[in-house]
């Protein structure tokens, strides 16, 4: 009995010692719910808008996907874990509370309960009043007390996600500076090693697309689960959010996910609790509350330290500059933590074999990525080993349907390894040079040496291994190895057909053809350009016809001296003349003029002409099959190096991505005649207004 008595004495004491702390977030929150949506309907209200236009604002307010109350929510966690357990930084308070007839983990219960209380009753009230404030304009539907009530419940979880994280880095430390400082390491230093090591296959693997293709699609996932902050922020990069329903005010949480959130909370406050349990009372103002851990933490923050810095001294290209860089950041970190455990300057090099620990940690993560130890770059396997292969160059912008829709299947691979599997074939012959000519300039690209003067193109290769095994590699190849090989396999029809969809494809499967054709690539189309000719005239014309008027001035002169003054004397007629017209436009004819004549000298070149612009031509219905059947004669019988050189100039749109901005971009250049026959004739029998203008 006298416990029972003792806990709810001293849960309402707890309360009453928070009251400032709940009046505050009570502030904060009534601000941030029914204020905000009382502000914006009574802005519309003077509009004379409709029931549905209220509700409309209103749920832009509150309830769901409001991304600046989960914000706000995190905040308000780590705010009250420091609040609520910061005696434990204090001896005597540390001292006065154990000496209560409680234990620990009774007291550690109500303590965190009070801070709970502090935010869940000041949250709650906010949000049913954000309600009647909507209700108070019309605005309301009996679904939105349901939706407000799963919202509030989301966000209660939040702030114990949040508050728990705060509450365990408390336990770990004496001082509420290092609290702090070990909030800031749980949230940020597992991210930070994710996008070192990102950074260090970017630069120092070159030729990997499958680790690349592990980051691109984990990156999130692991992200998420790398503090309770980050679930928090990233829950919705969770699996199956195609799946979950819309309502009023955004997406409903799953019932998952919400179990997940109350995993997370529950783990990190059993987590704290059993620290709290171990934690001695004499710790109260030291650094750490576990001497044991300061020499781990103080390796492993000054080994990230060091990689960091090793990765900027690689862009110096001296092994003795990332090996002092090393050196140097491994004794600051190292120094830096000491000094925050000791508070003394003079104590910062007490642990000097710490220092050597984490340098060559660093080291021995550094050096063999950097230096390719493992051969990673220059790995090649023999011809004998290979039982297929497959290129695609990193220029094409085609969809293969056949190889996107291995996807359900193929989870884990990207759609360039999809369609790299796509297009094996056997021809190792033909393309078993460009893996050596990938190798060749990897391996001289890891050395620095960037003196060849050989042509590359950036190609995506596979090798699928005898054995089963299936290697994507991304190379820099020789140009003029790389035409050679595609010229080789084009020639088999087949591989041409399957190389280039289009070729393949019925005019029903497109939704959309459109073609860019610009002036510089399509000289004789730009006479369909839908602008006047006074606009489209080049530079070079103009400045051809006044060169030819003061040849002739001149002439008639006799003189140097007359010719100018006749030219000057023209100027000014024309000044004048010009004047008078201005004077006689409107304000906005006279901005309209500057603004077109400031844009045709933005896309005028270096020697005068205006060849950034062309004229946009849509391929009708009634078309499509024509301009089909001129297109893949001229893709079947061009050689592949006019193929090369041509622009990815040719729009199409399948009709499974209509409606959308994908596109895929086929090569289109002067040398497809037969298609550029047809384009002409669709041009020919469509008025100016109907072509549309693009600018490069």
């Amino acid at each position: 009995m006298t416990s029972k008595i003792s806990s709810s004495k001293l849960f309402g004491r707890e309360l009453r010692q928070l009251t400032w702390l709940a009046a505050v977030q009570a502030v904060v929150y009534l601000m941030m719910i029914p204020f905000r949506a009382l502000i914006a309907l009574s802005a519309m209200s003077s509009g004379n808008p409709t029931a549905a236009d209220k509700l409309n604002t209103l749920c832009r307010q509150i309830g769901f996907d409001r991304s600046e109350n989960v914000l706000i929510v995190l905040i308000a966690g780590i705010i009250c874990g420091l609040c609520v357990f910061s005696y434990v930084h204090s001896s005597v308070k540390v001292d006065l509370y154990h000496s209560l007839s409680i234990k620990r983990e009774q007291l550690f219960l109500i303590k965190y309960e009070a801070g709970f209380v502090t935010f869940a009753v000041p949250y709650a009230v906010a949000s049913l009043l954000g309600v009647l404030a909507g209700a108070l304009y019309g605005a309301f539907r009996w679904r939105l007390m349901l939706e407000m009530a799963v919202c509030t419940l989301q966000h209660l979880l939040f702030f114990l996600c949040s508050y728990s994280g705060t509450i365990l880095a408390v336990m770990m430390t004496g001082k509420i500076v290092t609290s702090v400082c070990a909030i800031a390491v749980l949230f940020g230093y597992l991210p930070t090693c994710w996008m070192i090591l990102l950074a260090y296959v970017s630069n120092f693997l070159s030729t990997s697309m499958q680790l690349q293709a592990l980051f691109d699609k984990n990156t999130g996932s692991f992200l998420r689960y790398t503090s309770p902050w980050a679930f928090c922020i990233l829950w919705e990069n969770r699996a199956g959010t195609g799946q979950i329903s819309y309502g009023l005010t955004g997406r409903w949480p799953g019932v998952a996910e919400l179990c997940e959130l109350t995993a997370v909370f529950v783990l990190f406050m059993l987590a704290a609790l059993a620290l709290y349990h171990r934690r001695r009372s004499e710790v109260s103002g030291a650094a750490l509350a576990f001497q044991r851990l300061e020499g781990v933490i103080k390796i492993l923050l000054a080994v990230l330290a060091a990689l960091v810095a090793a990765l900027i001294a690689s862009e110096l290209d001296s092994v003795f500059w990332e090996i002092a860089f090393i050196l140097l950041f491994s004794a600051l970190g190292c120094m830096v933590m000491e000094f925050i455990y000791r508070w003394d300057i003079h104590l910062v090099l007490q642990h000097k074999e710490h220092i050597v620990i984490s340098a060559v940690l660093a080291a021995l993560m550094f050096f063999p990525i950097r230096y390719d130890v493992f051969g990673y770059n220059s790995y090649l396997p023999q011809k004998e080993e290979i039982a297929d292969m497959a290129v695609q160059s990193s220029y094409n912008m085609y969809t293969y349907p056949e190889a996107t829709q291995q996807k359900k299947s193929a989870k884990n691979k990207t759609d360039s390894q999809m369609i790299l599997d796509y297009l094996e074939c056997d021809q190792l012959d033909t393309l078993y040079p460009l893996a050596e000519s990938g190798v060749k300039f990897a391996k001289k690209s890891l050395e620095n040496d960037y003196s060849f003067e050989e042509t590359t193109v950036p190609v995506n290769l596979k090798y699928h291994l005898k054995n089963g095994k299936e290697v994507y590699r991304y190379y820099e190849v020789s140009e003029k190895t790389y035409l050679a090989a595609m010229n080789k396999l084009l020639d088999d029809r087949q591989y041409r057909e399957k190389y280039y969809p289009i070729l393949g494809m019925d005019a029903k499967e497109i939704y959309e053809m459109v073609a860019e054709c610009y002036q510089q690539n399509f000289p004789e189309l730009t006479k369909y350009y839908p602008v006047s000719m006074a606009e489209s005239t080049s530079y070079a014309e103009v400045q051809v016809e006044m060169e030819t008027e003061t040849d002739t001035a001149e002439a008639e002169s006799g003189t140097k001296a007359d010719a100018v003054q006749n030219a000057a004397d023209s100027q000014s007629e024309a000044a004048e003349t010009e004047g008078k017209t201005d004077g006689n436009m409107s304000e906005a004819e006279s901005e309209t003029a500057e603004t077109e004549t400031d844009f045709w000298a933005e896309i005028m070149t270096t020697d005068g002409t205006y060849t950034d612009y062309g004229v946009q031509i849509e391929i009708p219905q009634s078309k499509k099959a024509e301009f089909l059947a001129a297109y893949r004669k001229d893709i079947e019988t061009l050689p592949y190096e006019k193929i090369y050189v041509a622009i990815n100039a040719l729009e199409v749109q399948l009709q499974s991505k209509r409606q959308t901005y994908e596109y895929d971009r086929y090569p289109l250049s002067q040398d497809f005649t037969n298609t550029l026959q047809v384009l002409e004739k669709i041009a020919q029998e469509n008025a100016a207004a109907d072509l549309g203008v693009v600018y490069g």
